[in-house]
């Protein structure tokens, strides 16, 4: 078992707690291993900043988030060789959102070939570059639920400062059958690298031919760690939604047309349920809006336990 300390952003007194249930298979075994041994053991700094993502009503608002990528692109601009356009602040869209993204990845580079503009940076240069890819997320999910109100699916996002990360093997890779659904309260394995996937170049790009430059860019996921995700959205899965399931036909239909196997383990497609939140038995409710207001009032990580 696993609980999660939060607590009142402006009244650390005021704690909540949920419990995480573990799932019984390899991958989520070995992610409590790693966070036991890796996050707890090491006593590793959380990424404070960016736990609470696409929450509705709360002070991470646009302009709060505008703000903080304001500050991250003039220092950059102004300590570094390397220029962002500042317009990328004022003009939030899909598209100038791939675009600061694509300035994130060429200042972080990838997990196992980090840039030379991470890798000479200080330590608040290298903060005010994980910004960018941050904020960029978080703007993304709060643009989208202002043209689609019904799809509010807001995340806790669980990441420590350099956590180590460990291959992924054959065994892990083959419990991806999960493709992209998510249900409320499921529990996934983070995403601990850099780099595009296969999914996000079909909705980002509108289902382009690839081409070879546009595979350099796309990584398959290599590494797990002891980091994790928590959805809170309403089930979103290819049995309850016709929209979603639509969106897997298109997708396969596009990796099929450009000689790319849909159910090849070997490309990690989806998101790994690695556990569940026990929802009524910590929140007393499992009522997805009731949920949401418990934690929009508990928006600090406090500490995470492991028993067991």
């Amino acid at each position: 078992m696993i609980k999660v300390i939060l607590a009142d952003r402006d009244d650390q007194s005021r704690e909540f707690d949920f419990d995480i249930e573990v799932y019984d298979n390899k991958l989520a075994h070995d992610w409590h291993q790693a966070l036991k041994t890796d996050i707890i053991g090491n006593q590793l700094d959380f990424h404070h900043q960016f736990c609470f993502l696409g929450f509705p009503n709360t002070y991470r608002d646009r302009k709060y988030l505008c703000t903080l990528l304001g500050k991250a692109i003039n220092e950059l601009n102004r300590t570094i060789d390397y220029h962002i356009p500042y317009d990328l602040v004022n003009q939030i869209s899909r598209e100038k959102l791939n675009e600061l993204h694509n300035h994130f990845e060429i200042l972080k580079g990838k997990e196992w070939e980090p840039s030379e503009y991470f890798t000479n940076a200080n330590k608040k240069n290298k903060q005010n570059i994980e910004t960018l890819n941050w904020v960029c997320h978080e703007l993304e999910t709060l643009e989208f639920q202002k043209s689609n109100p019904n799809y509010t699916r807001p995340s806790t996002i669980m990441s420590w400062v350099n956590c180590p990360k460990h291959d992924l093997t054959d065994e892990h890779r083959n419990l991806f059958t999960n493709w992209y659904d998510s249900r409320f309260g499921e529990v996934y394995m983070h995403w601990c690298q850099i780099g595009k996937t296969l999914f996000e170049v079909f909705n980002d790009e509108g289902a382009p031919e690839l081409n070879d430059a546009m595979c350099e860019a796309i990584t398959e996921l290599r590494y797990y760690s002891g980091e994790f995700d928590i959805n809170w959205g309403r089930d979103m899965t290819r049995d309850n939604s016709y929209e979603w399931n639509k969106k897997y036909k298109d997708f396969s239909a596009w990796l099929i047309a450009n000689g790319i196997n849909p159910h090849d383990p070997k490309m990690s497609l989806g998101q790994m349920p690695i556990g569940r939140v026990k929802i009524e038995e910590s929140f007393g409710t499992t009522t997805p809006r009731n949920v949401w207001d418990i934690l929009k009032d508990h928006m600090s990580f406090k500490r995470v336990e492991c028993t067991g």
